[in-house]
């Protein structure tokens, strides 16, 4: 009974160990979180808008310098011709719905929280817990000692759970003159400072398809054997153009009016037209084989492989 009793404490710390863990170690290892969501870009084709949100939020223990934020891997189209796209926080505006437009992109701010500025504690870490108020953790990147006293986010210590950063933008992308294809892109934050020059996110992937590529129809109705509507059509197909063929052969182009015999009656002999009336019927030479053979075999033949199929059906 008592080492039934044991086995089940035993469990209980185990367990309650394994999700303190996973709490504590849980988030993005980086220093200062930077995600992409690229769920509006998928199922897209060339020609298309979509978008995709870029965020970065700070812990509310962090400060740290923004010079500017960079997606790479993009397509090299207008205002990423070189596969990235370059903007700052100043430039689009730090009130939501201010925005820019950079070629075949709009960058509008969606969200900011707790953005404070000041010159102490501008420091980093390696990583951020990915519960508010974020707070990073392991070593830390010190700003303060390039020279560079000026930062954003709280920056205080631990704080309570609204005290920390987080800006969104909404990036929506015209993708007029891009390739097919997959691509995978990567946001950074860039401070400016050789001591933690970058603050990368992880990378996440899209498609774009042409457009000939989602076209085209499907196969027959379901009713007939695989491939039976390819061979009936190009069965009619050939038997039209047979037919075509055998009409054109047994028409000749009438007889003109200076090759007339004289010396045979007028009734065997076909007139000119005459000038002043182009209704005037002209008389046409047959050829003397059976008319339409080429047609009828191809006709016959359809039936052969109609009769066929059906009979395979059953």
């Amino acid at each position: 009974m008592n080492k039934s009793r044991n086995k089940t404490r035993i469990t209980s710390v185990a367990v309650t160990l394994v999700v303190i863990l996973m709490l504590v170690f849980s988030g993005p290892s980086s220093a200062v979180m930077v995600e992409l969501d690229l769920a509006g870009l998928s199922n897209r084709e060339i020609g298309q808008s979509g978008y995709f949100y870029f965020n970065v939020t700070i812990g509310g223990n962090e400060r740290s310098p923004l010079a500017n934020f960079t997606i790479d891997g993009l397509p090299g189209i207008n205002g990423s011709q070189d596969g990235k796209l370059t903007f700052t926080m100043g430039g689009v505006g730090t009130t939501v719905g201010d925005s820019i437009t950079d070629g075949n992109y709009r960058i509008e701010l969606v969200e900011i929280h707790g953005l404070t500025g000041g010159s102490s504690g501008l420091q980093v870490f390696e990583s951020n817990y990915d519960y508010a108020p974020y707070n990073g953790y392991g070593n830390g990147y010190s700003f303060t000692g390039d020279g560079y006293g000026y930062g954003y986010g709280y920056g205080y210590g631990y704080g309570t759970e609204s005290d920390y950063t987080k800006l969104a933008y909404k990036i929506t992308v015209d993708t007029t003159g891009a390739t097919a294809g997959a691509y995978t892109i990567t946001g950074t934050v860039n401070t400016g400072q050789p001591v933690k020059p970058a603050i990368l996110s992880t990378t996440a992937s899209f498609t774009l398809e042409s457009r000939s590529a989602s076209g085209g129809g499907g196969g027959g109705s379901g009713t007939y054997p695989p491939g039976w509507n390819d061979v009936t059509q190009t069965a009619i197909t050939t038997a039209t153009t047979s037919a075509t063929a055998t009409e054109e052969a047994t028409t000749v182009a009438p007889t003109p009016a200076d090759s007339i015999d004289s010396t045979k009656p007028d009734a065997e002999q076909t007139a000119a037209p005459d000038a002043g009336n182009e209704t005037t019927p002209l008389k046409l030479k047959t050829d003397k084989s059976i008319p339409g053979f080429a047609a009828t075999f191809a006709i016959a033949g359809l039936l052969a492989i109609a009769c066929l199929m059906m009979r395979r059906k059953r």
